[in-house]
């Protein structure tokens, strides 16, 4: 850390996320005006400069050049280029904040609001869910997330609205903010009104088959960052989410198909949902 620290760092940024606390240095003045897409988008001001985890883009071939977290190289610059720095940073960052925020639970999901409720698309990477959140953005959605869905203590989603990552046959992925699409990020919380597990395969026909309230949070679970280390936590806030919930499954072919589906079927969903809380006790109609 001492030969790192003693870099001619060019500047910095310090900032909370979630209750984290984080920092990037560079020593190239040039990459702070490149670094914002990269930044969590739930973030604010550090009052202090203390970091919890620190980051080092370093360019000085001595001493190795790379991203840095820490005193540890996560990854040599030798083939690396700055897009793809970039790109390594924004992960690092995400994982430690979705890794160390307990007054949030951060499902690798996408996430639209359709009808003042979340649809949430749990899914690892290259499941596709990107795709099909573009999608159903074109179809009419609005934008929550495309990496993460937010669960507080009440089972409600927050935004994590960041640039979509989308990724072309043949070309390094590319980022497009929300805008791009014709659409802004949302702030407020959402109960969560569908989940839909589904993973893109070529040909594919969409059959979605209902899945149990147990069954959805299973799959919640096992795209949630601490299931492992706080298994109760989280168990006790994702219930909460899937809860009132309706929740189903398949594969799907084309995202553009499926989206104008989803949305249909999320709306008949939620009517049924209102008129079930409307009926009166004992009326089994």
């Amino acid at each position: 850390m001492a030969k790192l620290d003693a870099l001619p760092w060019a500047g910095s940024v310090a900032f909370v996320s979630c209750g984290v606390r984080l920092g990037v240095r560079v020593d190239d003045a040039a990459i702070l005006d490149r670094l914002t897409p990269y930044l969590p988008p739930v973030r604010e001001a550090a009052m202090a400069p203390e970091v919890d985890h620190l980051f080092s883009i370093c360019s000085v071939r001595g001493i190795g050049a790379g991203l840095y977290e820490g005193t540890r190289l996560v990854r040599r610059g030798r083939g690396l280029d700055l897009a793809m720095q970039l790109d390594l940073l924004r992960s690092r960052l995400e994982f430690r904040v979705a890794t160390n925020s307990l007054s949030l639970i951060f499902v690798h999901a996408g996430v639209v609001e359709w009808r003042q409720q979340a649809i949430v698309l749990p899914g690892r990477s290259r499941s596709g869910k990107t795709t099909l959140v573009a999608a159903l953005l074109r179809a009419g959605a609005r934008y929550y997330s495309d990496e993460f869905a937010l669960v507080d203590a009440r089972g409600r989603v927050h935004p994590w609205a960041r640039p979509l990552r989308i990724r072309t046959p043949g070309m390094r992925p590319q980022l497009h903010p929300v805008e791009t699409l014709g659409e802004r990020a949302h702030q407020r919380s959402l109960p969560v009104g569908l989940i839909v597990v589904t993973r893109h395969r070529r040909g594919s026909r969409w059959r979605p088959r209902a899945l149990t309230p147990g069954q959805a949070l299973l799959h919640m679970m096992r795209n949630t960052a601490v299931a492992r280390e706080h298994p109760e936590l989280a168990i006790r806030m994702l219930g909460r989410a899937v809860k009132r919930a309706r929740a189903f499954e398949s594969r799907r072919g084309e995202a553009d198909t499926v989206a104008a589906r989803l949305l249909w079927k999320a709306g008949v969903e939620h009517e049924m949902t209102r008129a079930s809380r409307k009926r009166p006790e004992g009326d089994t109609r």
